[in-house]
């Protein structure tokens, strides 16, 4: 509870003489919580842990007994304070992170230890703990440890809605179970578990490895909201992996075990460092069926595996030729050839794809003219007799033409066999055409 607020003569008017009495009561009961004093400026602060729920303020100025309720509208800026209660509830309930000291329990001296300053929530009730809280635990005589819950009650309905109080909980020999918490739990009130304490039979202090961290913060998602309906085919198990607890339990009837993963297919270092090698993908376990086309870049491969796609046992192997060229001039109705690549392939069967691709432009004579040629592709990388490796284009007045023939075709040989494509042009008619920028692309894949 923090509480600081300016008392005036009158409304607007000059601050209130230093040292007036202010006191703070509670709305339900009118039982006074705390009495302050204003400063020079005529200033109040009441500053205590906890909360003692609705609240207001008593002050005598002059022959008056003002009484200036916080609660009159509820309105903070454009909040209302029942619209903000709402909002915190999609929150989880816990410490709130990053917030002073986060209510943690520690050492103080003999049997007491201390709650360091912070917040926590519960159903949207906010409990803010401004200063130290020193916690007395009871001696130990009985000759076996005993535990007890440290715990912040927060009211969350009822009359006394948004009080809060710290609580300790008697546990047994060896924790502190929710039944026992829950056993003197009030009933309009949330207990949020801050840490487990052991007393050691006949101990005079408590030392910091008697204290058990039992905090759990809270999160922008409440737990209610993702529920078990929101989780496909009860992937995640009914208690939603509790506390980073993944056990054999919460995984579906066994959904992931040995008997799922191909032999060897992950080995024993969990592919550490990135490296995919071969002695950790079983045979055949990846195959080209399983990938949808270009998945996988080459770029993006492990070295290790780039190399398997490029030995000369399988894989691919890509060659290509790139030649820029200006032909100009008829050629007497003969073809000339512009472009070649070659490549070179071990025994197997082979898919081989070529490709030519070039500018075509009538430029002979004025510059200007119109011409009509033929383009082929020629040799025993291409499809023999395909009506795609050979067509007529023409260019009109000068205007560039794109040129692109392409071929599949599949081989199959005993030894390494050098496969070739070359890109032939031939002047048909009209003003002779200038070639330019070209490319014969050939490139085999092995089945």
């Amino acid at each position: 509870m923090l509480i600081h607020d300016r008392i005036a003569e009158l409304p607007g008017g000059d601050p209130v003489p230093a040292n007036t009495t202010v006191t703070l009561k509670r709305a339900i009961d009118d039982s006074t919580v705390m009495v302050s004093s204003t400063n020079a400026d005529g200033f109040v602060t009441f500053r205590g842990n906890g909360s003692p729920g609705p609240v207001y303020m008593e002050v005598s100025v002059g022959n008056e007994t003002r009484i200036r309720h916080g609660s009159a509208t509820n309105q903070v800026g454009s909040w209302y304070e029942a619209e903000w209660e709402v909002f915190v509830k999609t929150m989880s309930d816990g410490v709130l992170p990053h917030d002073d000291e986060l209510l943690e329990v520690v050492p103080k001296s003999g049997l007491n230890v201390e709650i360091r300053p912070g917040s926590c929530v519960a159903s949207g009730i906010l409990a803010k703990w401004h200063d130290p809280e020193t916690v007395a635990l009871p001696a130990n005589g009985s000759g076996s440890n005993r535990f007890h819950a440290v715990c912040i009650a927060i009211w969350t309905e009822g009359d006394e809605k948004g009080r809060s109080e710290y609580r300790v909980v008697e546990g047994g020999t060896s924790t502190v179970t929710n039944a026992q918490i829950e056993a003197v739990r009030p009933s309009d009130a949330t207990m949020i578990v801050l840490a487990h304490v052991r007393v050691q039979s006949g101990a005079a202090v408590i030392q910091a490895s008697d204290i058990t961290d039992q905090r759990v913060f809270a999160t922008p998602i409440h737990g209610k909201v993702i529920g078990a309906e929101h989780i496909k085919d009860g992937a995640i198990g009914s208690a939603q992996l509790a506390t980073g607890a993944v056990t054999t339990e919460k995984i579906a009837n066994n959904a992931v075990t040995s008997a799922k993963i191909a032999d060897g297919a992950v080995g024993t270092d969990d592919l550490a460092n990135g490296a995919v090698t071969d002695a950790k993908i079983a045979n055949a376990t990846i195959t080209g069926g399983k990938l949808a086309d270009n998945t996988i870049p080459e770029a993006k491969l492990h070295s290790t595996v780039r190399s398997k796609l490029n030995a000369s046992s399988g894989g691919s192997d890509v060659r290509f030729k790139d030649t820029n060229f200006n032909a100009l001039g008829p050629w007497g109705g003969g073809f000339t050839t512009i472009g070649t690549a070659s490549l070179s392939l071990p025994a197997g069967t082979w898919v081989i794809q070529t490709i030519t691709t070039f500018s075509a432009r009538g430029t002979y004579g004025n510059g200007g003219g119109s011409g009509t040629f033929t383009c082929r592709l020629i040799g025993n990388a291409t499809p023999q007799g395909s009506s795609a490796s050979q067509r007529i284009f023409q260019t009109v007045q000068g205007v560039p033409r794109q040129v692109v023939l392409s071929g599949r075709r599949e081989v199959t040989h005993s030894s390494t066999t050098t496969y070739s494509a070359s890109a032939q042009v031939s002047h048909q008619s009209g003003a002779p055409t200038d070639f330019r920028d070209g490319v014969v692309y050939v490139m085999a894949w092995k089945k």
